[in-house]
């Protein structure tokens, strides 16, 4: 088996910045210099270019909306979701951000060099007072005689605004949690994933009847749960991380309903890659269509041309569908379970049968009540959405165990809860029934 992959390991500065030559006989200052390494360079490059949807000239640049995108992706990764913060193109934040990098003086916008800097400097004032605290450590590990920096040596950028409200808080876990929170993670991480495949390989080669691959639940939804269930698939990249070849058809996928696209387990009946109350339903009926979900989050999110209301048209975990979430205006996009999902998106689509409040689904054209100045419509429901839930009122529930339960908060009801536990079980068993965890499963000979 491989040595735990510690901390210490995965977020190593050396991934960061370039080593200091030893080869004089003068100690330097530090073991590091402030110069990024290819990784983080495309790490950051990737950042940018994931947020920058504007160009001034022929090169792209973030606007205080793709900067307070960028903040609440990184932000609020690390926030469980009753505490997502919702940050706003004016914030504090990102002013200071703006009057300490941006050469462009007013323009309220930065460059991917001014960009870059921004990390360098964060990362590299965290670095030095990561060695300040810590130097015994560095000297233990073997990384040579060096000098104890001074606080100011952190600082990169001499006379400049908002030293020291940006860098007095400066931490490489900042960064790499910023890093994380857009999908790119530690080399150590990645080198690990690798040997775990060459094991495999070597395992299946190897090992004979006598050998079992033993893994509970809790393991397998402990470390590697979330890169199983964030497995993403784009017209870049048809195989997923498991070297699975899946179909992929875009402009197919944008044209069936949301439900019908989630990946099932083998029993047809739990989805597979994204729990129960991490399911997107949004209520068109009250959507403006603002276009901020679509923006921030397009490969989950569309624009219904003839409605110009906001669609959910394809499901995941992604921290871009969070953020999209916190971003809407009238608070008309819902988390809810698969089943509850599938309902409201089928009686959208079909109807339920009845004839006198047609004008809810059948892709029919309908103005939000609120742009329409109407409280209510001719059968006094405002959407889909609010007439479905307006029916939970009878003796089924709250025994159906929905997510987005009247009764409670989302995800308390007791009946949503033991469900739910039974459902981890049969994710964990499909897991291990398909191979996708054996390479993080251990081996034993019986």
């Amino acid at each position: 088996a491989l040595p735990e992959l510690t901390d210490e390991m995965k977020y190593s500065s050396e991934f960061l910045f370039e080593k200091v030559s030893m080869g004089s006989d003068q100690s330097p200052e530090l073991p590091l210099r402030p110069k990024m390494t290819p990784f983080f360079q495309r790490g950051v490059k990737k950042m940018f270019e994931k947020h920058s949807d504007l160009k001034l000239g022929d090169k792209k640049v973030l606007d205080r909306k793709a900067l307070a995108r960028w903040m609440s992706t990184c932000v609020n990764s690390s926030l469980p979701a009753s505490r997502q913060l919702k940050i706003g193109a004016h914030e504090t934040g990102i002013s200071a951000v703006l009057s300490r990098y941006s050469q462009m003086h007013g323009s309220g916008r930065l460059t991917y060099d001014e960009f870059e800097n921004l990390y360098l400097e964060v990362a590299w004032s965290g670095f030095v007072r990561d060695v300040r605290e810590n130097k015994a450590k560095y000297l233990a590990n073997g990384k040579g005689q060096f000098q104890t920096p001074s606080a100011d040596v952190g600082v990169l950028f001499r006379g400049k605004k908002n030293t020291e409200g940006i860098l007095k808080e400066a931490t490489l876990e900042l960064v790499w949690r910023d890093l994380e929170a857009h999908g790119i993670f530690s080399p150590a991480e990645e080198e690990r994933v690798q040997l775990l495949k060459e094991m495999e390989s070597l395992v299946t080669a190897t090992t004979s009847d006598k050998s079992d691959l033993l893994m509970d639940e809790c393991e397998l939804f402990d470390e590697y749960e979330h890169r199983l269930a964030h497995q993403t698939y784009s017209d870049e990249n048809e195989n997923d991380m498991l070297g699975v070849k899946r179909d992929w058809d875009a402009v197919h996928k944008r044209e069936k309903s949301s439900h019908e696209l989630v990946e099932m387990t083998a029993n047809g009946q739990v989805p597979k890659r994204v729990r129960d109350g991490q399911f997107c339903f949004i209520d068109e009926e009250s959507c403006i269509g603002c276009t901020q979900c679509a923006t921030i989050a397009p490969s989950s999110f569309k624009m219904i041309e003839d409605t110009g209301r906001a669609r959910a048209f394809s499901q995941s975990e992604s921290i871009d569908v969070e953020s999209a979430v916190l971003s809407c205006p009238v608070h008309c996009m819902h988390m809810m379970s698969f089943d509850e999902l599938k309902e409201l998106e089928v009686a959208r689509d079909d109807g339920d049968g009845r004839t006198d409040h047609r004008h809810f689904g059948n892709g029919k054209s309908h103005k939000p009540l609120h742009v329409s100045r109407r409280d209510s419509d001719a059968n006094h429901k405002s959407s889909w959405y609010h007439y479905l839930k307006g029916k939970c009122v009878g003796s089924s529930c709250p025994q159906r165990g929905c997510f987005d339960c009247p009764k409670y908060n989302p995800g308390e009801n007791p009946f949503f809860i033991e469900r739910h536990k039974q459902s981890e079980h049969v994710r964990a068993l499909d897991f291990k029934a398909s191979g996708e965890a054996d390479k993080w499963r251990k081996v034993a000979e019986l």
